[in-house]
């Protein structure tokens, strides 16, 4: 959930979050102007991992991707390291003293 940083929690508002909508807003009594980013630097998991020419077409454009389209956590961190995306130091808590956890 989105939330401004000067908004106070009286009560839960997820119980008014129903329904499969994609996005919830409260109305702020100003317009709302809505920009779609362009899909080249913005492309889906759908996309990018499961069609080649496009992402050969559209190289280096690429801003963000998204690892959806696939479910499970393990999934997803696979899915990123099979396409040289994944960039967690995976070893950023070890020392030669052991575990820094």
């Amino acid at each position: 959930m989105y939330n401004d940083v000067d908004m106070v929690w009286l009560q839960d508002p997820f119980k008014y979050l129903e329904g499969r909508h994609d996005a919830y807003f409260m109305d702020d009594m100003t317009a709302v102007d809505l920009y779609l980013l362009p899909q080249a630097a913005f492309p889906t998991g759908g996309l990018y991992f499961k069609n080649k020419t496009w992402v050969k077409d559209t190289k280096g454009k690429h801003v963000i991707i998204h690892n959806n389209y696939i479910v499970g956590f393990e999934k997803k961190i696979k899915r990123f390291r099979d396409y040289g995306l994944w960039l967690v130091d995976d070893h950023a808590l070890e020392s030669p003293l052991g575990n820094l956890e």
